[in-house]
């Protein structure tokens, strides 16, 4: 699917880069829209945005479910150190 302006047409002529393809970046000359080749390397580009996205949420999954582990273990320390910092003078562990 190819789209334009009235204006581009006016400015640029009908072979002048004035059509806009769907799915593909900037403005092209009429053939250059009109080929079907796929753009490889603006796949290949689409394909590694996904993948890095993709490893970057799992990267924040883990680490939010190692901070998650972290806090956890850290109530557990603090709960089983209140019996013996309440006997302490004060009342305080350090």
């Amino acid at each position: 699917m190819l789209g334009t302006t009235v204006e581009r047409l006016r400015e640029q002529g009908w072979q002048g880069p004035t059509w806009w393809r769907f799915g593909r970046p900037g403005w092209h000359p009429l053939t250059d829209a009109l080929n079907d080749e796929p753009d490889w390397d603006l796949i290949d580009r689409r394909r590694q945005a996904r993948e890095d996205q993709k490893q970057a949420e799992e990267q924040r999954a883990a680490k939010a479910e190692q901070d998650a582990a972290d806090a956890k273990q850290q109530a557990r320390l603090l709960t089983a150190r209140a019996p013996v910092c309440s006997r302490r003078p004060g009342g305080l562990c350090r």
